[in-house]
């Protein structure tokens, strides 16, 4: 197996001598291999190992000893280790996450600190290929592009690598036998309690024993496949930005002559420049994008997530970073018809005026309501619930937190709900109530139509 992460780590120019290398070091079966590979190719290599390890403030005794035994293993091996403790079960409360996305979050930032704490100009994690499978399919049930279906990349531009990226977990179980090395095993990854363990656990057995015995090596085949076409479509709409696009602008006209698979690239790169924090556009975003260039009406703009609007000026068409947008926690103006993204809920909200034989056709559900605009002169906002929120209903007037529990929303969760309000009228729980004044009649001159889509990562 060694020789086989030295092809890997050579193919992709993983690493470089003279370079320092922080490993990911959780204390189970892969990130032992990983340290234990690398030590061994060390002096071919040319490199200084570090490693890191998060404690997540879960578990309980079984999480102090996989700190206990990473730090006898760094000492055993004369290797530097870096830890921290944290509890994350408050921070994903905090942060309105799921255990799993913000463990994930709270331990890359963490890697990210050592790293340039330590002067590391490397960060191998330990994902191999079974992963890489689970990852695809992840991406595929969620839906995807491309990019989301070629899976993980053995190095990214930010210094992460993942030398074990071309082998299998069996193999790396081999290693471990092999060479007498012992591990910690984590039981919560038999538990179904996560998404991506239902899919470790149960899709690809069944997948497996059903449809492709060989589907791990399958699917790596396939994720080369899109990554390779996948670069290339990268690079072509990079050097037709690098032609067109002046300043933060692109001329309308060209990009609307552009093939759809490339003004799609442009556009993504375009956004990933103008936002300040790293993010994504979903496809919502994106066809509401190509929309407002199509139609190409001077002053239209779409608010978009990190705070980014996507506007159209006479022939230009460019994103602005704004500042400021969400007035408090939670808290999103929608001064007009259009697309909004809210940092808080994560969630896109598509405003749109409709006409009465629209509406007519139209079929509300726990996401999508339509209202008589007329009414709502003072303007909407979207925000989580305050305390003394009430609904005007048809007979009654009702505390929102009553709502709340008439339909059985636990407390913890009750903050993931967005709330539509204009001034301090709540006219909409999304997903529950709405208020009764607000219904469309037949004497209503001007319909909008609201429509939710992502949310709260609640799993």
């Amino acid at each position: 197996m060694e020789q086989k992460v030295l092809q890997t780590i050579k193919k992709h120019a993983l690493m470089s001598k003279g370079e320092t290398v922080l490993v990911g070091l959780s204390g189970g079966a892969d990130s032992v291999a990983l340290l234990h590979v690398l030590l061994a190719l060390k002096p071919l290599l040319d490199i200084k190992l570090l490693a890191a390890h998060l404690h997540h403030g879960l578990r309980g005794q079984a999480a102090d000893d996989d700190l206990a035994f990473v730090q006898a293993l760094c000492e055993k091996e004369n290797v530097p280790l870096f830890t921290k403790k944290i509890d994350i079960a408050y921070i994903a409360k905090e942060m309105q996450l799921s255990i799993e996305t913000a463990g994930r979050k709270e331990r890359y930032a963490f890697f990210e600190a050592v790293k340039a704490q330590a002067g590391a100009t490397k960060i191998a994690v330990a994902h191999h290929l079974n992963d890489q499978a689970e990852t695809m399919l992840m991406h595929l049930i969620r839906g995807a592009g491309m990019n989301g279906l070629s899976g993980m990349v053995a190095k990214r531009a930010d210094g992460i690598v993942r030398p074990l990226l071309e082998v299998t977990k069996q193999e790396i179980l081999n290693y471990c036998t092999g060479h007498q090395l012992s591990y910690q095993t984590d039981l919560t990854n038999n538990e179904n309690q996560y998404n991506r363990n239902h899919i470790r656990n149960q899709l690809v057995p069944y997948i497996e024993k059903h449809f492709n015995p060989n589907l791990i090596h399958t699917l790596s085949h396939t994720s080369q496949l899109l990554t390779d076409d996948e670069q290339y479509l990268e690079q072509t709409a990079s050097t037709w930005r690098q032609t067109h696009q002046v300043g933060n602008a692109m001329p309308i006209d060209a990009l609307k002559k552009l093939p759809m698979p490339i003004m799609r690239r442009a556009l993504r790169q375009m956004y990933f420049a103008t936002a300040e924090y790293a993010s994504d556009l979903g496809f919502v975003h994106l066809q509401a994008i190509i929309a407002l260039i199509e139609n190409n009406k001077t002053g239209t703009q779409i608010h978009l997530p990190q705070n980014v609007i996507a506007k159209c000026s006479y022939d230009r068409f460019y994103f602005e970073q704004q500042k400021d947008t969400e007035q408090y926690k939670g808290g999103l103006i929608l001064p007009n018809a259009g697309v909004y993204h809210s940092e808080y809920f994560n969630c896109t909200l598509t405003l749109e005026i409709i006409s009465q034989g629209e509406f007519e056709k139209f079929k509300p559900s726990k996401t999508a309501q339509a209202f008589d605009a007329n009414i709502l002169q003072d303007g909407l906002i979207v925000r989580k619930r305050k305390t003394g929120d009430k609904m005007a209903l048809k007979n009654m007037h009702k505390k929102l937190q009553d709502i709340f529990t008439d339909e059985k929303v636990p407390k913890e969760k009750r903050d993931l709900y967005p709330v539509l309000a204009t001034n301090d009228a709540v006219i909409w729980a999304v997903g529950l109530r709405r208020a009764h004044a607000y219904f469309v009649t037949k004497q209503t001159k001007e319909i909008l139509r609201i429509e939710i889509t992502g949310g709260k990562d609640n799993d």
